[in-house]
């Protein structure tokens, strides 16, 4: 019974201090590739309108990266627009909601 005890405390130890260790150098490391990307994402911005945006997924508490160019935008922009047109032009033409 006390060896069970003696035992079973061990590895809770030895899981806890395993889980408390890290290494500098690996964080440091991956430091360096963010701050590349950064610096590049940062330049694509600039000379092509790039952008990056964190958009909500439904259903969940996640975002989902988004990136396009401003012209890829403004096209978007554009299909929305004409979407609301043609919807709008539909519903008069055939005579909008009916109020009985």
């Amino acid at each position: 019974m006390k060896f069970t005890h003696v035992l079973s405390s061990v590895v809770a130890i030895l899981f806890l201090s395993a889980c408390s260790s890290s290494t500098n150098s690996v964080a440091e490391s991956d430091e360096a590739p963010k701050e590349a990307a950064a610096s590049v994402a940062a330049a694509d911005e600039n000379a092509n309108g790039y952008r990056c945006e964190r958009v909500p997924v439904t259903g969940t508490r996640f975002t989902k990266k988004h990136c396009s160019t401003a012209k890829q935008r403004e096209d978007t922009a554009a299909a929305a627009s004409s979407a609301v047109s043609q919807i709008t032009r539909r519903a008069t033409q055939a005579g909008g909601p009916s109020s009985n």
